[in-house]
C-alpha cells in the first residue's frame, strides 16, 4: 500500500524472523505477547538452540535483541532478499553498509557478536520450516493489518506534519512502513527512512508509530550540550530515569533525553491530526508513565512555539531556556492538575 503522503506499507519475513528472536529468549515481557508462537518452537527447537539465544541475549545485555539485528541488517539495500542464515551469516557485508547509516552504533562489535552467535539459531529455524510457518500462519493477519490502514489512509500527510516539528532538517523521501507480526510491543526504527510496526497495533497506533520515529534523532547530541545537562541534571528526570523499565531500552541518559523529547514531538504532532485524543493519558501511561518530561515539551511547543523558518536543533535550544528547569516536578504537576496538553 502506498498513501498520497509518500507511506508505503509492507510486509517482510525477514525483519519479523529477527523480532522472532526476543520471544526466543524466553522473557516472559515477550513471551506473554506471542504465548502460542512461544509454546510451539520451543518444542520444534529444543533445548539446544533456545540455550543460544539465551546465551547471546546475556553477552548482548538485554533480552530486547530483535530490534538491533533489525536495524543492522535493514541498512544493506538487499536485505530483504535473504534468507534468515544468509542475513546473519555475513558481518563483514553488513557493517559495510551499516557504516554508513545515520544509526552507526559504537558497540558495532557486539552487534556482530550477537549475529555470530545467533546464525545457528537460524539455521535451526530454517530446516524445522519457520519460513514456512510464518508464510501460512502469521502472513495472512499481516496482510489483513495492512488493509485496515486503508481506512486511515485519509490525507494525513507525514511530510507536512515532520515539517512542522523538524523546519527544513527533516529528511525527505517516502517512507517505508514494515508491518510485522512479532514486534510487539516495539514500534522499531530501522535504516532509512523505514519502520516496523506490529499487526496488532490499531491502525492509528501504527501511523503514530511512523510518525514517532521519523523524528530520530531530532538533533545532534553535540548541538545541545548545555542544554541536556541541564535537563539530565533536573531531579524529575533522574527520578525518572532511574525508574523506568528496564525493557524500555533507554540504557543511558541521552538515549532516555531523545525518547522523551521525540514522544513530546509525536503526542503534539498525533494529537492535532486527530490520531491520539487524550495526550496526557497516553503519556501517564506508556512505558509506566516514566516520560514526564514529554509531558513538560509538549505543552511547551503551544506555549513556546517554533518560529517560522527555525530548526528544531534552535528552537529546542530557546525552548528549554524557557523551561523551569531544576522545578520541573512543580511544572509536571501544575500540567497534570489542568490537564493543559
Amino acid at each position: 500500500m502506498t498513501s498520497e503522503s509518500g507511506l508505503h506499507i509492507t510486509s517482510s519475513y525477514l525483519l519479523d524472523a529477527l523480532n522472532f528472536f526476543n520471544i526466543l529468549t524466553g522473557d516472559p515481557f515477550y513471551t506473554q505477547r506471542h504465548e502460542d508462537a512461544w509454546a510451539l518452537w520451543r518444542e520444534r527447537l529444543g533445548e539446544e538452540p533456545l540455550g543460544h539465544v539465551s546465551a547471546a541475549a546475556q553477552a548482548y545485555g538485554k533480552t530486547m535483541i530483535g530490534p538491533q539485528l533489525a536495524l543492522v541488517i535493514s541498512a544493506m539495500p538487499d536485505f530483504d532478499t535473504l534468507s534468515l542464515s544468509e542475513a546473519l551469516s555475513d558481518t563483514n557485508r553488513i557493517e559495510e553498509h551499516f557504516r554508513d547509516s545515520r544509526h552507526y552504533a559504537e558497540d558495532w562489535q557486539k552487534s556482530a557478536a550477537l549475529c555470530h552467535a545467533l546464525f545457528p539459531v537460524a539455521h535451526a529455524l530454517e530446516e524445522r520450516g519457520f519460513q514456512e510457518y510464518w508464510l501460512t500462519e502469521r502472513l495472512p493477519a499481516i496482510e489483513a493489518s495492512i488493509e485496515r490502514m486503508h481506512s486511515l489512509d485519509h490525507g494525513v500527510d507525514l511530510e507536512e506534519l515532520t515539517a512542522a516539528m523538524l523546519g527544513d532538517a527533516g529528511d525527505s523521501g517516502d517512507i517505508f512502513l514494515y508491518m510485522c507480526s512479532f514486534a510487539s510491543p516495539h514500534g522499531i526504527r530501522i535504516s532509512g527512512r523505514a519502520y516496523i510496526s506490529d499487526m496488532s497495533f490499531s491502525p492509528e497506533s501504527t501511523l503514530r508509530i511512523a510518525i514517532h520515529e521519523m523524528f530520530h534523532p531530532p538533533y545532534r547530541r553535540s548541538d545541545i550540550e548545555q542544554e541536556a545537562a541541564a535537563l539530565q541534571s533536573d531531579p524529575l528526570f533522574v527520578e525518572s530515569f532511574e525508574g523506568q523499565n528496564p525493557n524500555a531500552g533507554y540504557s543511558t541518559e541521552d538515549k532516555f533525553l531523545e525518547e522523551n523529547v521525540v514522544e513530546a514531538m509525536e503526542v503534539w504532532v498525533s494529537s492535532r491530526a486527530g490520531l491520539l485524543p487524550d495526550p496526557l493519558k497516553y503519556l501517564q501511561e506508556h512505558d509506566e508513565g516514566s516520560h514526564r518530561l514529554s509531558v513538560i515539551l509538549a505543552r511547551a511547543f503551544d506555549t513556546v512555539p517554533r518560529r517560522r523558518g527555525e530548526t528544531f536543533t534552535t528552537y529546542f535550544r530557546r525552548l528549554v531556556k524557557e523551561l523551569p528547569v531544576g522545578k520541573l516536578r512543580e511544572e509536571y504537576e501544575r500540567i497534570v492538575e489542568s490537564r493543559a496538553i
